[in-house]
């Protein structure tokens, strides 16, 4: 999971660090390109806010099935992915049940249970 989502954003965040490096690099005398550069940067930020919000329902399972419900992201999942097998996940009760001995490796499945 955080591969997955480490991944788009640091391609996300990388024009970021152009600009910033562009306005420390030009001389004072470039005064409005560092100002255009200061208002990309600034505008780049809010689509990368509105990128990372929106591309957390398209990674992982358990985003997907809360958002399923609402009709725009529900558009943009999968055709059949109302068919699609879920990974299934142990609840807390079938952990307890386990001894204490085994709780981490339970507590491990859990985690992983979404990584493919």
């Amino acid at each position: 999971l955080v591969a997955s989502i480490a991944v788009p954003e640091f391609l996300l965040a990388v024009p970021c660090f152009i600009l910033f490096a562009l306005y420390r690099a030009l001389p004072n005398e470039f005064l409005l390109t560092k100002h255009i550069c200061v208002a990309v940067y600034d505008i780049w930020i809010g689509i990368t806010a509105g990128a990372a919000i929106s591309v957390f329902p398209i990674i992982d399972n358990r985003f997907r099935k809360v958002v399923a419900r609402i009709p725009v992201i529900r558009m943009l999942l999968p055709y059949n992915y109302s068919k699609m097998a879920h990974s299934k996940v142990k609840s807390i009760r079938q952990i307890q049940q386990v001894g204490t001995a085994d709780i981490y490796f339970n507590m491990l499945t859990i985690d992983l249970a979404g990584v493919k």
